[in-house]
């Protein structure tokens, strides 16, 4: 019984054995090379055919070379996409010997196809002739274009007359103005053999390059032109209409400024004074006022008709002014006038008809309802070459008391100096010769223990 198992067994490893053997091999794939042609400076045309897959799927295909035998798919290569495949290898070096055989790979390995040997063509000595037209129908601008070993080429553009030098190998005409030309190329290799290729250019204008756009830019240009113009003559014309306007606010406004310099208080006052002075027999001193009061006026009337005076006449003004208001209010007005000496009164001009006013306003409104003596001070504070301070204060009623007493009055003489006095400051200010800020306070507002108006004003000159 035990023999009858052993030759079972027997029988069955001799089965599987045979089966075995049976099964086909796999081997590599086999390829052939195409032969290498139309070589030219840098490519060559060839290809490779798979015969045999080896019993198993070819995964890649290709050509490889160098320019050693015997090339490897180690070296240089391109893959195709079918087992049997044409292709041009381009990169190439000129005037250099290559080779190059096709390649198959599938699960056993590599395998080559035969080997083929080329060289490439020779840059040197090798000349392409050109004709390029502006028009088929009109006369040829012949170049031609010479290869030199290192690589470099030398070629008369047919553009216009003159020679060119450049690294590159490709013929590049960027100077061509919008038309039909007519490029013939003539190349002639190592061996004598000559191809001619004609090919037709159409350079396009660009849009802004057509006659069309050029008309619309001529029409554009002239409606701009005339645009141009139209506004010109606006702005001229509103500047002038603006400075007439202008002129005409001056001038009323110097008429008011006098008349507010002059009012009939001040004129009735003085005159009543003179008369009183008269009655009393006190000639000398009433003439002394009427002589400071004509000149006065005289100085009301010339610095109205100016735009700006020295400060030395300024203060020629007000002296003379507060001189007058003095002989009537008597010990009871005090004043003081200061000049920084920094400050070139002769030579540094400021605005007419701004603080006589003030003044008055603190004599009449300040002073005048004091029980007691009043002082008026006046400075003259530097403080650069092209600006200056002004400082008028009194030790009044202040202007918060002075408002109150005249609430019931819309029409007093107050009002009126002081719109004058804005409205001046403000034609000062458009005509862009003056900066002049303006301010005014009650005293009792900074000092608790006093009373009085302060009104500070800072001149710059533009």
């Amino acid at each position: 019984m035990k023999e009858i198992k052993l030759f079972i067994i027997l029988l069955c490893g001799l089965f599987l054995t045979v089966s075995c053997d049976n099964d086909p091999l796999t081997t590599k794939a086999t390829i052939t090379t195409s032969t290498a042609t139309n070589a030219t400076f840098t490519t060559i045309d060839s290809g490779g055919n798979v015969t045999s897959n080896g019993g198993t799927a070819v995964t890649t295909r290709g050509l490889c070379w160098s320019t050693t035998p015997n090339p490897t798919v180690t070296d240089n290569t391109k893959v195709a996409t079918i087992d049997n495949f044409t292709t041009t290898v381009t990169g190439l070096s000129e005037n250099t010997t290559y080779y190059i055989r096709a390649f198959a790979v599938n699960s056993d390995g590599v395998s080559y196809g035969n080997e083929e040997m080329f060289t490439t063509w020779k840059l040197g000595n090798t000349q392409w002739a050109f004709l390029l037209n502006y028009d088929p129908s009109n006369s040829n601008y012949p170049a031609d274009v010479d290869f030199y070993s290192d690589g470099t080429t030398k070629w008369e553009e047919p553009t216009y007359p003159g020679v060119y030098t450049t690294k590159t190998k490709i013929l590049s005409f960027s100077n061509l103005a919008p038309n039909l030309y007519e490029l013939e190329v003539k190349t002639t290799d190592q061996h004598f053999n000559q191809t001619t290729v004609k090919q037709y250019l159409n350079v396009i204008p660009a849009w802004w390059e057509t006659t069309l756009a050029k008309i619309g830019f001529g029409f554009l240009s002239l409606f701009g032109f005339w645009l141009l113009i139209r506004i010109i003559k606006k702005q001229v014309r509103k500047n002038e209409e603006a400075k007439v306007q202008q002129d005409m606010r001056i001038a009323g406004l110097e008429l008011q400024a006098l008349r507010s310099q002059m009012n009939p208080h001040f004129v009735h006052n003085s005159l009543n004074a003179i008369q009183y002075f008269i009655q009393r027999n006190e000639v000398e001193l009433s003439e002394n006022y009427l002589s400071k009061f004509s000149q006065l006026i005289r100085l009301f009337f010339e610095y109205s008709r100016r735009q700006n005076i020295t400060i030395k006449e300024e203060l020629e003004l007000l002296v003379k002014y507060l001189d007058i208001e003095k002989l009537r209010f008597e010990e009871k007005l005090n004043y003081t006038i200061s000049v920084d000496e920094k400050i070139d009164d002769e030579d540094q001009i400021i605005p007419s008809m701004i603080l006589q006013p003030i003044v008055e306003n603190a004599v009449n409104h300040g002073l005048f309802h004091k029980k007691t003596n009043g002082i008026i001070h006046v400075n003259f504070i530097y403080i650069s070459d092209t600006s200056f301070q002004v400082v008028v204060k009194d030790d009044g009623i202040g202007i918060l008391e002075a408002k109150k007493l005249h609430a019931t009055s819309s029409k007093n003489y107050q009002s009126n100096s002081s719109a004058v006095l804005h409205e001046r400051l403000d034609l000062l200010k458009q005509s862009k010769e003056w900066k002049i800020s303006y301010g005014i306070k009650d005293i009792s507002e900074i000092e608790t223990n006093n009373t009085g108006t302060i009104v500070t004003l800072i001149f710059k000159q533009l």
